[in-house]
């Protein structure tokens, strides 16, 4: 279960401040007045709200402006020269540990 919920972190490039300015974009594309077309404040009203509750800009990501690691560093690939993740590192040095002892 942890390893899906890092696998979820680092697809999301949107900081929290972000994600909370996404959502009140949302809302305010909804209250504009019943003048303007319904395509025109539900689409983009979708749009931010799926950026809110993924915290994932596809824009962003396809154009290659921010990526999950300019957001938090903490999950870029830095181990092995990005062949190995957090979890095969710590996998790789709990190695000895983890043989029984030869006597």
């Amino acid at each position: 279960m942890a390893i899906d919920s890092l696998a979820v972190e680092r697809r999301q490039n949107l900081s929290p401040r972000e994600r909370e300015l996404s959502l009140a974009g949302a809302l305010l594309a909804l209250a504009l007045p019943s003048g303007v077309p319904l395509l025109l404040r539900a689409i983009p009203a979708a749009w931010l709200l799926h950026r809110a509750a993924t915290g994932r800009c596809v824009l962003l990501e396809t154009t290659g402006l921010r990526t999950a690691a300019d957001v938090r560093p903490d999950l870029q690939l830095r181990y092995g020269e990005g062949t190995r993740d957090l979890v095969d590192q710590a996998s790789w040095e709990s190695f000895p540990a983890s043989d029984p002892p030869a006597w």
